[in-house]
């Protein structure tokens, strides 16, 4: 329910937009955008709803439980191994995403297609975060030059799934029996194309700079010898439930205050 919500906000106030950008295709825009707000409005009705039931309510005391108990029980969030310096993890854990990230980096290829790629695109997600939580142990200007590879890597990763996403849930609206939106969804779509395959234009060039820097980077070499956080901060955002975007970086911030009891 909340990734359909989401799913439909992005599509009315980002993907919509970045389609019809020429005041000609206003017309298109807005025949589009009537009917898919109302199915915003829908998602949206249907999130709060599961939002409020009692198992989302107990779902998020829990997870504020299981943080605040773990500062002073720590087997409640696992094992002795969690009481390990980050420094000493830091490398196996960031070498162990960067080998799923060129694993599954074997998919870019010029005909590459938006699902083939998207296992990549989440495991960049998964890398960056890493990187961008233990970036205290590492020189500031390698880690800054590394993560602003990975972003630039991630939106147009982004562009090529967003277009695949938009057309699809303009063909879906299409298909409600709304007939009308024939044109307007060929419109979309053709345009979604146009972004995408000049996106991938510019993935393979950013997929093998990032392939050579991170070669390039040893995490041993440039962990610097400094004393930090046992790994129940790490373990915060890794083992809690997946919710999305928003929770990933409330987990984030809720690791980050546990920090300062270490």
């Amino acid at each position: 329910m909340i990734g359909e919500a989401r799913d439909w906000d992005v599509f009315c106030e980002e993907m919509l937009p970045a389609s019809f950008d020429g005041a000609e295709n206003a017309d298109c825009k807005a025949l589009i955008r009537d009917i898919a707000e109302g199915r915003r409005r829908e998602a949206d009705a249907a999130c709060a709803h599961e939002i409020r039931s009692p198992l989302f309510t107990a779902l998020v005391l829990s997870l504020a439980a299981w943080t605040e108990s773990g500062r002073e029980q720590r087997p409640l969030v696992g094992d002795k191994r969690l009481r390990r310096k980050l420094s000493t993890i830091a490398p196996d854990l960031l070498d162990r995403l960067t080998r799923k990230v060129r694993k599954r980096g074997r998919a870019v290829s010029a005909n590459a297609s938006p699902e083939a790629l998207h296992p990549l695109r989440k495991s960049l997600k998964k890398l960056r975060y890493g990187i961008e939580f233990l970036a205290s142990l590492y020189p500031g200007k390698s880690v800054k030059r590394f993560v602003k590879r990975l972003e630039a890597l991630q939106q147009t990763l982004g562009v090529i799934n967003d277009g695949a996403m938009a057309t699809r849930l303009a063909e879906d609206l299409a298909r409600g029996g709304h007939l009308e939106l024939g044109v307007p969804v060929g419109a979309l779509a053709l345009s979604r194309e146009k972004q995408s395959r000049k996106a991938m234009r510019k993935l393979g060039k950013q997929w093998a700079g990032l392939e050579r820097q991170s070669r390039s980077l040893s995490s041993r070499r440039l962990i610097r010898p400094r004393e930090s956080a046992p790994l129940l901060t790490y373990s915060i955002i890794r083992y809690a439930p997946d919710l999305g975007y928003e929770a990933a970086r409330a987990r984030k911030r809720m690791a980050c205050a546990v920090c300062r009891f270490d």
